[in-house]
């Protein structure tokens, strides 16, 4: 068997298991993310009196772009990595188009940037909302336009950087040459990023995307950390004041969901990916290496899917209205009463002539 900076050379699994069944989970089930969205952003500008305007707005605003991820994740671009990083093997619609291979790390990186910064104004419009004007966890409106346009800048030089650095390697057909890759020779246009381990290209995009990588982890750890321990405060001062121990927090609930979810199905496997790369594999074995990264690509084709279902369950007002909706849809499929009644009177007048 192979070995190349200490990655396996055998891809048997992903070949024969685990890149199909991406791909066509992908293909079939991929509209169902699409749907829940949809649905999502239908119930909070109608259905969403708990939540203040901006906030509905800004979530909204997130989903959207969660959309358009899982547009580009299930049809656009599937990719699969046959390391953790950077060699992809792509299925989607834009790399059977011929689509030149900087424009899809672009869009890639771009998405994940932009949903970030979504996520991102949330958070914020959450604390603005929740906090009174005296309290001085409250962030103005001058700090909160900094540090949104702080965070922008950084979350988006992450797609430049995809795009200046993530053309494919000129040794490409010489890549495809390889024993390994002969199995990709029947899809020429599919292998993505190209082998940059032993290129200084590599070398800079990788120290670009660990940057980001750890500002965005401390940001988003931040956040969490200050939303707690602000809400935390300002609830205690409620229940002095009131105290009333239930409360509406159904829109703190979902923010918290929203921020550990990004952590745990964005920056916790992309963070696999840059050590493994940088220090090695995780195991010598090349089932378990295997099995790693199908764990990594689904984590990151189901992230939107998880957190809307995880809002749709946990909001009650929701739950209320999906349920009336699916009783009165599946309703209208049963025979009324009349109907009912018409045909046991016609099978009763014929049961009499045929006696």
């Amino acid at each position: 068997m192979s070995n190349y900076h200490g990655y396996a050379m055998d891809f048997e699994w992903d070949r024969v298991y685990f890149m199909p069944f991406l791909q066509y989970y992908c293909f079939i089930f991929g509209w169902i993310p699409i749907v829940l969205a949809f649905i999502l952003i239908y119930l909070l500008f109608y259905h969403s009196p708990m939540y203040s305007k901006e906030f509905r707005y800004s979530i909204a605003f997130y989903h959207a772009v969660q959309t358009f991820h899982d547009v580009h994740h299930s049809y656009l671009f599937v990719e699969y990595p046959l390391f953790p990083m950077p060699i992809f093997v792509c299925h989607g619609l834009l790399c059977r188009w011929g689509a030149p291979t900087w424009l899809l790390m672009a869009l890639t990186g771009l998405i994940s940037s932009v949903a970030s910064l979504g996520l991102s104004i949330v958070a914020f419009v959450r604390l603005r909302n929740i906090l009174p004007l005296e309290s001085r966890s409250r962030l103005s409106l001058c700090q909160s336009v900094v540090l949104m346009s702080i965070v922008g800048m950084l979350f988006t030089s992450n797609a430049a950087g995809f795009a200046f650095f993530g053309g494919d390697d000129p040794r490409k057909k010489e890549i495809l040459n390889r024993t390994e890759f002969m199995f990709l020779h029947e899809k020429p246009d599919s292998l993505v990023w190209g082998d940059f381990f032993d290129t200084p290209t590599f070398d800079n995009e990788l120290y670009l995307l660990t940057g980001v990588l750890a500002s965005g982890a401390t940001f988003f750890v931040g956040i969490l950390v200050y939303t707690l321990l602000a809400l935390r405060r300002e609830k205690n001062k409620l229940l002095q004041l009131t105290s009333i121990r239930r409360t509406n927090d159904q829109g703190n609930r979902m923010l918290m969901i929203k921020l550990f979810g990004q952590m745990i199905t964005f920056v916790l496997p992309l963070t696999l990916m840059i050590s493994s790369v940088k220090v090695g594999a995780l195991s010598y074995n090349p089932y378990i290496i295997s099995v790693s990264r199908i764990i990594g690509m689904f984590l990151f084709v189901n992230n939107s899917m998880v957190a809307i279902l995880l809002h749709l369950i946990m909001n009650r007002g929701y739950q209320r209205l999906i349920i009336f909706r699916v009783r009165k849809v599946l309703g209208s499929f049963k025979p009324s009463r009349n109907v009912v009644s018409i045909s046991s009177s016609v099978a009763s007048t014929t049961r009499r002539f045929t006696l």
